[in-house]
């Protein structure tokens, strides 16, 4: 029965099993009552286990408790069996409420979550092994992971909403009755070979109540010969499973794991660390016991082909499994059993363990109700594991700043010398970027990878080359300047165009504006959309902007040659120059952690000298770098005018760094240390 609280003699009580089956002899405090067994838990002063008050905990022990808006003060318990505390649904409290959680007694987990909103959880596995598929399935088919796949949605499937493991929200449902090919595909293919993965998701049945032979959950690869294919699929008509790779599989009986489709969500997972068919697998919901084999059938390795993804179904036979798919995920490594649990506890909306607490500690979660997000207060201080190390404080970080958009109509590249200014008119996912008319704006700055590919298409007897460049933008002189070093260039004809990759590693500076160019230097091209023949979508052009680093430009520059050209005018605003030097330069190195100690360095450098020093041809500038680690040399000099930055030749030997200089020059060295 489930646990029922009562009030005995001024005491809240618990009435916790029959008094006919308590085992003999017991040293708590108890009560009989109407027959069964009541043990007094604490002094309620007459209360009854409102929780609205310090003094008065609600009591949720050993079982599954969903809270009203008036029971705000809890304490959980797990002695006996896992506790799944429910906080109250969004509709019936207002922001700012809050809930005050004591971390009870008990070996078995204690979670935390919400049936309609999202909860401060738990290290975030993704954080410290990134997903290169990441499909939550919450309204939308958008792959969220770094790598920015792009999925196509079949027919015959739609979002709708549902309740998966206590939280409620869109889920991605092949419709029942339907057997061929339907769900999500993708050209990518998040592991080739016998490279390690893991495929994670979560699933419903919708009537299904066993698969048909074949038909799979979801499928990497193609069928072309032995071990080309990687897909789970159900194995013959009795309700069995396999992990097909194509002449070669491994099965699990229905005897050995739970009922999937019993219409109540699962979790499951598979994974293989090798090309090795015994590395492979199976969970499902218990994330640390693996499914027990039925055996190997076939011969061969794993060596699955890069021919994509499908979600919903298999390639093995184009047969889809109905049902309702949520939080799809693929690795290139191995998930451990605990990254696993994580994964399942936090769901879609997030949840929080309190396992990670020392008994009788409290924290408190409030609900901020614009994010839609229960936060656990900053003020309280929690150790947790991130399964590697004990960690200090929980963390919750924001974000990291990034974009994916794409275009799907045909763009003329110009073959004028200032080109054409590439457009992505159709966003997929924007956190602090914003992108207008090929614009990209940066709210933070830092360091970015910027990622695009180009579909190009060239007119017959086409014969040269695209050029592509990144341009920034100069809020002083509201032009366009090309960032340095930042060109790249591709020979085409009619028999070698197709993609195009842009890839480069920016630095920018807060709300800077960046936009991608590129011309044709001979003859017609262009940017084209297609449709592949499994229907899936070739964009004209499409782009991924993630930030890597905080390490960036100081804030007042937007990027690295408004920043030169500022310290130039520093340089040429000074009256004379050292027409000497010596060779132990020690006074003018200082080690820099970042660019704003770089601008202070050598602003303060330039101050205090009142001069630039004059190098010869062939001079060596010998710097003692006495425990300075990883040392390297920034060397600025002026040329028609303004500073540039070059990379002379650098040599550390020991203690000493050596410069290199090959023609007469004039400028200044800055020891760096990264």
């Amino acid at each position: 029965m489930a646990n029922t609280q009562i009030n005995v003699n001024g005491y809240d009580s618990e009435i916790i099993t029959e008094a006919s089956t308590l085992p003999a002899g017991s040293g708590e405090k108890r009560a009989l009552v109407n027959g069964y067994d009541a043990k007094v838990v604490y002094n309620a002063n007459g209360g009854g286990g409102g929780g609205s008050t310090p003094e008065d905990f609600f009591h949720a022990y050993n079982g599954n408790y969903s809270l009203s808006s008036t029971q705000q003060y809890v304490e959980v318990r797990s002695d006996i069996s896992e506790t799944i505390l429910t906080l109250p649904k969004k509709d019936d409290i207002q922001d700012g409420h809050f809930v005050v959680i004591r971390r009870g007694i008990g070996t078995n987990s204690q979670l935390v979550q919400s049936p309609d909103g999202s909860v401060s959880g738990t290290p975030d596995v993704d954080a410290a092994t990134p997903p290169n598929v990441k499909l939550l399935l919450n309204g939308d088919a958008i792959d969220t992971s770094d790598t920015g796949s792009t999925f196509t949605q079949t027919s015959n499937t739609s979002f709708v909403t549902d309740d998966f493991l206590g939280q409620n929200h869109e889920v991605f449902e092949v419709e029942f009755g339907q057997t061929g090919a339907k769900g999500l595909n993708s050209t990518f293919t998040p592991a080739t070979g016998g490279n390690p993965r893991t495929v994670f998701f979560q699933y419903k049945s919708n009537g299904v109540t066993v698969p048909t032979d074949k038909a799979g959950f979801f499928g990497f690869g193609d069928v072309s010969s032995t071990g080309k294919l990687f897909a789970l699929e159900g194995n013959g008509s009795s309700g069995d499973l396999r992990v097909h790779c194509k002449n070669v599989l491994i099965g699990y009986p229905k005897a050995n794991f739970p009922d999937i489709f019993d219409g109540n969500a699962h979790t499951i997972a598979v994974t293989s660390s090798s090309s090795d068919i015994s590395s492979i697998e199976l969970y499902i919901d218990d994330m640390s016991t693996p499914i027990v084999k039925g055996g190997t059938v076939g011969s061969g390795s794993i060596n699955t082909a890069d021919s994509g993804i499908t979600v919903g179904y298999s390639k093995s036979d184009d047969k889809c499994i109905p049902g309702k798919y949520s939080n799809f995920r693929c690795y290139n490594q191995v998930l451990s059993s605990d990254e696993l649990n994580i994964l399942k506890l936090q769901g879609v909306l997030g949840a929080n363990n309190l396992d990670i607490l020392d008994d009788f500690t409290d924290i408190r979660v409030v609900y901020n109700k614009s994010e839609d997000f229960w936060q656990v207060d900053d003020g309280v201080l929690l150790r947790l594991f991130d399964y590697d190390n004990r960690i200090s404080s929980l963390e919750n970080p924001d974000d990291s700043p990034r974009y994916r958009a794409v275009s799907n109509t045909t763009q003329t590249i110009s073959t004028s010398a200032d080109g054409s200014v590439i457009q992505f008119e159709v966003e997929k996912d924007a956190v602090d970027l914003s992108l207008v008319n090929g614009e990209l704006e940066f709210t933070d700055g830092g360091l970015y990878t910027f990622l695009v590919q180009l579909n190009l298409d060239v007119t017959s007897g086409f014969s040269g080359s695209v050029e592509s460049w990144v341009e920034s933008y100069n809020y002083d002189t509201t032009a366009w300047e090309i960032i340095p070093d930042s060109g790249q260039i591709k020979e085409a004809d009619t028999f070698n165009e197709g993609a195009v990759y842009y890839n480069s590693i920016v630095n920018v500076g807060v709300n800077a504006k960046l936009r991608l160019k590129m011309r044709s230097t001979s003859g017609t091209a262009s940017l084209e959309a297609s449709t592949l023949s499994n229907l899936t979508s070739a964009p004209s052009s499409v782009i991924s902007v993630t930030k890597v680093s905080d390490v960036g430009i100081p804030t007042g520059f937007s990027n690295l040659t408004e920043l030169y050209n500022t310290l130039s005018g520093q340089f040429l605003s000074l009256n004379s120059a050292l027409n000497n030097h010596t060779t132990n330069f020690t006074a003018m190195s200082a080690t820099v952690n970042n660019l704003d100690s770089l601008v202070s360095t050598i602003s303060d450098t330039l101050l205090a000298n009142d001069n630039l020093y004059n190098f010869n041809a062939k001079d060596e500038v010998n710097i003692d770098i006495t425990g300075v680690t990883n040392a390297d040399a920034e060397v600025f000099i002026q040329d028609n005018g303004s500073l540039v930055k070059v990379n002379p030749v650098v040599v550390v030997n020991g203690n000493i760094l050596t410069v290199q200089f090959v023609s007469p020059q004039s400028g200044l060295i800055i020891v760096t240390s990264y």
